[in-house]
């Protein structure tokens, strides 16, 4: 599931890379990668929430507060996942309010309020590229912690067997 969850996770970074260069890609296009991102976004947060309390019965808890790193869902990493959502569906409904490709594709339309969607969206647009930016920077610190735990009781293990003498 890592692995899947891995590729998902940068997945869901390229769109939302693409998704911040509206001048680039064209308003109809950004609109449209703005909705793919978010779903791809609201997939990767489901299934890191369902994987996250998995690890914590493993016992990854235990060893996470030896280490000062929280990884318990109730914790600044669970805190921050949430945000990210909450932001994401805040700026992919105000995203939606103002959309001049996307709803009329649905055959929807908002007459008023585009003075206000777009304060909103572009706000929160800002405020979700930050925590991005921190959710990828916490999770790759948590890769590194990881190996670097992994080699040392690799090493401590070779350290124990080494003096032991075989029969």
């Amino acid at each position: 599931m890592r692995g899947r969850l891995t590729v998902l996770g940068f997945a869901t970074i390229a769109l939302f890379a693409l998704s911040e260069l509206p001048n680039v890609t064209g308003e109809p296009v950004h609109e449209w990668i703005g909705l793919a991102c978010f779903i791809a976004l609201a997939v990767h947060g489901v299934a890191r929430l369902r994987v996250v309390p998995r690890s914590v019965r493993r016992g990854h808890a235990a060893s996470a507060t030896r280490t000062g790193i929280p990884s318990s869902p109730h914790s600044g990493v669970g805190a921050l996942c949430k945000g990210m959502l909450a932001c994401a569906t805040i700026c992919a409904v105000s995203g939606l309010m103002m959309s001049g490709a996307v709803l009329p594709a649905f055959g929807l339309y908002v007459p008023d309020g585009y003075f206000v969607w777009e304060s909103v969206h572009a706000a929160t647009a800002k405020v979700l590229l930050v925590l991005v930016i921190f959710h990828i920077a916490d999770m790759a610190c948590a890769r590194f912690d990881r190996k670097r735990r992994k080699n040392s009781s690799e090493r401590l293990d070779q350290g124990r067997t080494a003096g032991k003498e075989q029969p």
